[in-house]
């Protein structure tokens, strides 16, 4: 039986109430470890008996409102279906609203509740803070929503809660909820129900909120139009916010069965959110012909029931003038609208209804009729009609209500239709009419007055045309309707297209298609009008095309259908809580070992081929442990979309595969869901803790140190464990044929050209490819999709041209036996398993020994052509997963000098460093690999790359691409150094550096350059690239500069930005400009650390605080800052000396007025004083001072930022981001606090070894102290950083001593020397550092003291104008997720350093 959770919703909220959730960090942190929490919908019976437990409990239907919308005519049926399947099952109607017309198709038998709390889109409260009002992080919207959103939650948790437990409910079936934003507390709220009490959902998607939405960056990026959904993108740019609604819509879990109302929507839920394929499903939609057959009588009765509700309680009709109707009260209620007054209007006889069956909504575009019917009229035949009958009107008829947020639509299309009006000829403006019904039909006050009333199905029948013109639809219901009655539907081909071709049948038989009266965009083809003439006054012409329609509908969206979708959905649903438990799969466990061990192999023949003792080999675009996409390592939430998109990466090449089981249709439904729950088994297994942390590791971004197994593969390598899993589950035997290859050209360019299957060659060396294939050394081939032209292109051209054979000339065996002693080897390389569409080692020994080429034949006869088998499981090429013997005899073909080819997209990234020449040849079909490659997405690519080299460095922030890099090999330059150094011993050149170095090509061209140049040039910085790998395998990058401050007159200085942070470099050109300084700056790096956008966000302060300095800062000698801690700080004297040691204030200091003075002494320090001036700094360990009467003064940097006067034994909570001050209320003097000015400070020196204040000129502190006296002394606790109010304001620092990420340190000799160290970090050539590892790295560079400065993005290095490092940020990451150009972060202060002639 269903092992339901025993907690009751009083515990839950008991449970939710101690969660501390003051910001949006706070929540997505909760919902991490949700998430990861063990579910209780778990169902361990056979189907039978959970039908009995739905029977018994039964079914919640819950969504906002229920009204006459699609979405209630939709729930109705799906009522239907459920009473159909399980007759005595209790069903629950709950919603914000269930209007009084509802009643009609809510079943009589039904439980409604109304919560109000559940009400959507302008009813909600917080709708417009969340999609309205601009946010940005400190701002006061931001911080105060979170607050509200939160209480809101726990509310809808009790009401809803509640109710679900007083009835017992079985399961929760949401409508749109989950998939449309009107009330993003109700959806976490059901998520959290769902999950704590142990329900299972089936999720119900009609319309989601990227369905004709974009982000503001995308639709100008893109030029795309402005979308009716565009508003739910409009805080978009705030990650921490919107990840909310990215992990909200839809909630995927194993007890949630995500249904879709077409493959659009399922699709974006598998490839895009990562869904698992087991829990996604389709539901279509039911229409009963027979609802559809009324006589003559039943007609008038109808336009007389239509008739009677425009009249609005009166005996007659009013015709109202649209232009005095545009804002009036009168036209919310039901009206017909016309180009003037019309009195006693008779709307039943000589009357045209064109019905559009929709809500007032603005992506439904009813104005586009208006257009319609403006043609129709320039149309001769259609105003004929008009001008012989000259009773004879057209009505335009909507029937649906005005949605919350439409009124200014409703408006707006009163005014087009006045505009209309005016267009017309002046005969016919009288006779068109606009009319709204406003659903009045539905209404219980409506029903009571007719003996059968009216329903929208006698609207469809009484109409000559339904209209559909919307701009984007989830499913398009009206075009289902039309055609079930036998009504002509005259429609747009809406978005998303394939939506509109589904319901159309576009990709079914003729006889299965629905015939529509169509057309594109926003224009109406002529052609169309004369048909649509045709169909409104000679209905009889199209009765084969009711008749075909009709037909469509019978045998696509019966009744019985939907209750057969309906029954397969529960029978997943049973399968998925079956399934649902918290521990992995042990095969799946034992799997992922095995492949493990494949994946690590290692011997002395692959060593020689790829060394792993200085580089990190990466075969594909990343381990998955580490952010790939910018937007991630700059946006502080994006990880747990990036997360969604790995898995949707994964899920859509498992899928791939599962269409390749040969008999899929009678494959067990059950062994579908367990191949796909093994793989989602995949990103839940944990192998143990995480010892070193790293700072672009989705672990630390979660703020745990769990290691997931999965995260140690690349994408690409992951694939292999899809290919073992499926070979597991499935055990395929009998696999489709595979075609060898469609015909080519005979010429080798344009072949090569055709075997990438693209249109545009994004690199291409083909030339070079065809030049190497001519020479006599050994190849290794690793075959793609189109073996029969590959064997002829790699393998058997070459070899002819060797023994020099003309076209008209066969190759013999004689010739072979003759002439071929000395040809090199060609080896092909082939999978021994089978592994999705790619061939065998069996394949293409029975072509090769086939006989249909047997030219080809009789070389591998003669072992020209040696076919090696792999043992690799995984897409592309893998070198530690091929064996020994095929790894030996790479090793060969390095040794003598061969070279290999490589087909396919991923072969581009797995070949990496691999010490041998090689060609990769494919097309690219992932953004990923375009953006690593620098080539667009669906280019072809032919490239030729040395032994070692990779070919784009530092992605995501590339400082060269692979583009660059071809690029660079056909410069000028490149010419000019191979005519003067040869090509053999420049390419070696260059696979050296890349090597020993990974130098930048175009930079290593320069260096090579000037080394062949008599004349060199001096260097008064010395700086090197150096790296390497760490224990784990892991691999650091980075830059040295140094100086001898003996040898030149070396000076120095510091900057803090005049008004807002800049880079580097602008603040080195900011203080020339402003000293009048002429001096070139030799040396720059970044400064202390400052309070940053993302840390007021955390921290849910005022946007006012961003910029404030967090520690010691002086600038000529006045004090922006005092120390916050005891932190070391870099100090320049006034007499050019410099130093590190660490600073405090716990000597105290003197706020300085014109008139006055205050002391705040060492005694008072860290204290509450009711008679002397106190002082707290960040080293303060308590979260609250006493007020008890003192006047608190917050100050961030040197500025007040806040006054408070307390009452006696009032505590005031310490806010981590500067000096809080506590003045007793008779010393408190308005002169010298004044809020958003600054104060004056003088430092008191300590008693023993004194600061020297008056003679520093600049300081900045920052930290940790790494080095003193030739030592390492990192003590995090000693200088404060393990402090609460140190870990609130910087709580990454904390973490450094054992976390690597990018980091910059400066070291002093007691010579006199200065050296910069810069590692690099979150790029694939380096993890960065710890605290731990620069120490080690200065050390060996023998630094008498050493401290470290800002790290993570901020750091930077300049030498010579010029910026040394990498930074893993580009200020444009919205414009491209993926990858751009490297861009020094802004920081508030730097310091530098040059030579004074």
């Amino acid at each position: 039986m269903i092992e339901k959770g025993t907690a009751t919703i009083s515990e839950v909220l008991k449970e939710l109430h101690k969660e501390e959730i003051n910001t949006w960090f706070d929540l997505g942190l909760f919902l991490d470890r949700f998430k990861e929490k063990r579910t209780n919908a778990v169902f361990k019976g056979e189907k039978g008996e959970f039908d009995q437990y739905l029977k018994k409990g039964g079914i919640a239907f819950v969504t906002f409102y229920f009204t006459i919308d699609g979405i209630t005519v939709e729930t109705e049926k799906y009522a239907k279906t459920f009473k159909s399947i399980y007759p005595q099952i209790p069903i629950h109607f709950i919603a914000g609203e269930i209007k009084e017309e509802a009643d009609e198709l809510i079943p009589k038998d039904a439980f409604k509740k109304v919560i109000p709390q559940m009400e959507a889109f302008d009813a909600w409260p917080l709708y417009k803070d969340f999609f309205q009002i601009k946010m940005e992080r400190g701002s006061v919207a931001y911080n105060e929503l979170i607050g509200k959103f939160w209480k809101e939650v726990l509310v809808l948790v009790e009401a809803l809660g509640s109710y679900i437990e007083e009835n017992d409910i079985s399961l929760l079936y949401l409508i749109n909820v989950c998939s449309n934003p009107g009330n993003v507390s109700l959806a976490l709220a059901t998520v959290l129900i769902s999950e704590y009490l142990g329900l299972p959902v089936i999720n119900n998607n009609h319309d989601f909120y990227w369905e004709g939405g974009n982000r503001e960056v995308e639709i100008k990026k893109k030029g795309l139009k402005k979308g009716p959904r565009d508003f739910f993108f409009h805080n978009a740019h705030v990650g921490e916010f919107f990840s909310l609604i990215e992990t909200v819509y839809p909630w995927e879990s194993r007890s949630w069965m995500n249904v879709n109302i077409n493959r659009i929507q399922q699709n974006h839920l598998i490839d895009t959110n990562g869904h698992n394929p087991a829990n996604v499903a389709l539901i279509g939609t039911a229409e009963d012909t027979k609802m559809h057959q009324m006589s003559k009588r039943d007609i008038i009765k109808a336009f007389m029931q239509v008739s009677s509700i425009f009249a609005n309680k009166k005996e007659t009709i009013t015709v109202h003038t649209a232009s005095r109707h545009t804002k009036s009260e009168r036209s919310l209620k039901p009206i017909l609208l016309g180009y003037k007054t019309i009195r006693k209007f008779d709307f039943v006889n000589n009357n045209i209804v064109f019905l559009q069956p929709t809500r007032v909504i603005s992506r439904k575009s009813i104005e586009l009729n208006f257009k319609l019917i403006k043609r129709l009229f320039s149309y001769h035949t259609f105003c004929e009609k008009f001008v012989t009958n000259p009773q004879l009107k057209l009505s335009l008829i909507v029937s649906g209500p005005i949605p919350h947020g439409q009124q200014d639509y409703y408006q707006n299309l009163k005014r087009d239709f006045q505009g209309f009006l005016k267009k017309l000829p002046k005969e016919f403006r009288s006779r068109v009419l606009l009319g709204f019904l406003f659903s009045e039909f539905d209404k219980n006050e409506f029903k009571k007055k007719h003996k059968k009333p009216l329903n929208i199905d006698q609207l469809y029948d009484v109409a000559s045309l339904i209209l559909l013109p919307s701009q984007t639809e989830g499913r398009g219901l009206p075009i289902i309707e039309a055609a079930a009655c036998g009504t002509p539907i005259f429609c747009r081909q809406y978005e998303p297209r394939e939506v509109y071709d589904e319901v159309i049948g576009r990709h079914l038989d003729e006889s299965m298609r629905l015939i529509v009266l169509e057309f594109k965009g926003s224009k109406i083809p002529k052609r169309l009008v004369e048909r649509i003439c045709d169909h409104v006054f000679y209905p009889q012409n199209r009765m084969i095309d009711v008749t075909h329609n009709r037909n469509v509908i019978n045998n696509r969206f019966s009744l019985e259908s939907l209750q057969k979708n309906i029954e397969y959905i529960l029978e997943r649903l049973h399968l998925q809580l079956r399934a649902n438990s918290n521990d992995v799969d042990s095969r799946i466990v034992h799997l992922l070992k095995s492949y493990k061990n494949l994946v690590d192999f290692s011997n002395d023949d692959l060593n020689a081929i790829l060394n792993r003792s200085t580089r990190h080999y990466l075969p594909g675009y990343g381990r998955l442990s580490f952010m790939l996409y910018l937007k991630s390592l700059i946006d502080p939430s994006f990880f747990r979309v990036e997360e969604q998109l790995t898995k949707g990466l994964v899920m859509s090449y498992a899928r791939m595969m599962e269409n390749d089981i040969p008999d899929l249709v009678h494959t067990d439904l059950e062994v579908i869901h367990t191949y796909y729950n093994a793989l989602d088994d995949i990103f839940k297994y944990v192998d143990g803790q995480i010892d070193i942390r790293h700072d672009h590791a989705l672990s630390y971004r979660h703020r745990n140190k769990k290691s997931y197994a999965y995260q140690a593969f690349t994408f690409q390598e992951l694939t292999g464990l899809v290919n073992l899993i499926y070979n597991d589950v499935f055990k395929p035997k009998n696999l489709t044929d595979l075609t060898l290859a469609p015909q080519f050209f005979a010429d080798w360019e344009l072949a090569l050209f055709q075997l990438t299957n693209s249109n545009f060659l994004g690199i291409d060396d083909r030339k070079m490819l065809t030049r190497k294939l001519k020479n006599n050394v050994p190849k290794g081939y690793f075959p793609g999709r189109y073996i029969k032209h590959e064997l002829e292109y790699f393998v058997l051209q070459p070899i002819r041209a060797q023994l020099k054979l003309t076209i008209q000339q066969e190759l013999t065996g004689d010739i072979i036996k003759e002439q071929g002693q000395n040809l090199e080897k060609v080896y092909i390389f082939i999978h021994e398993p089978r592994i999705t569409k790619w061939f065998s080692s069996a394949n293409i020994r029975e072509y090769l020994e086939s006989g249909i080429e047997p030219e080809l034949g009789l070389l591998y006869e003669a072992g020209v052509v040696e076919i090696v088998e792999t043992k690799q499981w995984s897409e592309g090429v893998h070198f530690p997963q091929m064996g020994a013997k095929a790894i030996k005899i790479l090793r060969e073909i390095k040794d003598a000098n061969g070279f290999i080819i490589t087909n396919g997209e991923h072969a581009a990234m797995m070949t990496d460093i691999v010490e041998i020449d090689h060609f990769h040849i494919g097309k690219v079909m992932h953004q990923m690999t375009a953006k690593i490659m620098g080539i667009p997405k669906d280019s072809g690519f032919i490239q030729f790359v040395p032994a070692g080299v990779r070919t784009t460095l530092a992605y995501p922030t590339p400082v060269q691409t692979a583009k660059d890099f071809e690029m660079l090999l056909k410069s000028s330059l490149y010419k000019e150094l191979e005519d003067e150094m040869g090509e053999t011993e420049l390419l070696a050149a260059i696979s050296k550096d890349a090597i020993e170095n990974g130098t930048p090509l175009a930079q290593l061209l320069d260096q090579l350059k000037q080394q062949l140049k008599a004349d060199k040039k001096v260097e008064k910085v010395k700086s090197l690239f150096a790296g390497g790998v760490y224990k784990d395998g892991l691999p650091w990058s980075g830059v040295l500069a140094e100086i001898d401050t003996k040898q030149y007159n070396w000076k120095f200085a510091a900057h803090i930005a005049n008004t807002k942070p800049k880079n580097v470099p602008s603040l080195v050109e900011e203080y020339k400009k402003k000293s009048g300084k002429s001096n070139h700056i030799e040396l720059a790096w970044n400064g202390g650390y400052i309070l940053n956008p993302e840390l007021v966000g955390k921290l849910g302060l005022p946007e006012t605080y961003i910029g404030s300095p967090l520690g010691l800062l002086i600038m000529k000698n006045k004090v922006f800052c005092p120390p916050l801690f005891n932190k070391p700080a870099f100090i320049i004297y006034k007499n050019g000396q410099v130093d590190i040691r660490k600073v405090n204030s716990k000597s105290g200091f003197t706020i300085c007025g014109k008139n006055i003075h205050l002391d705040f002494k060492a005694s008072n320090y860290n204290v509450h004083s009711n008679s002397e001036p106190c002082y707290y700094d960040l080293s303060y360990t308590n979260e609250s001072i006493q007020g008890d009467g003192n006047v608190i003064i917050r100050v961030a940097g040197n500025t007040v930022k806040q006054i408070i006067r307390t009452k006696a034994k009032e505590k005031i909570n310490i806010i981590p981001v500067g000096i809080t001050l506590s003045v007793p209320l008779k010393l408190f003097s308005p002169e010298l606090f004044e809020i958003g000015k600054p104060i004056e400070m003088r430092l008191l020196e300590p008693e023993n070894e004194p600061y020297r204040w008056n003679y520093i000129l600049y300081a900045i502190e920052a930290g940790p102290m790494l080095i003193d006296h030739g030592q390492q002394v990192l003590d995090m606790e000693e200088e404060g950083w393990k402090t609460t109010n140190s870990i609130n304001t910087q709580a990454a620092r904390l973490d450094f001593t054992d976390m690597r990420g990018p980091k910059i340190a400066v070291g002093i000799t007691k010579e006199g020397k200065l050296m910069v160290l810069m590692v690099n970090g979150r790029i694939r050539e380096s993890v960065g550092a710890t605290h731990f590892d620069m120490t080690d790295i200065l050390l060996k560079y023998g630094m008498h003291k050493a401290m470290g400065f800002d790290p993570g993005g901020s750091s930077t290095l300049v030498v010579g104008g010029k910026v040394m490092n990498i930074s893993p940020y580009n200020k444009n990451y919205e414009k491209d997720i993926y990858a751009l150009a490297p861009e020094p972060r802004f920081v508030a202060n730097t310091i530098m350093g040059w030579i004074e002639e």
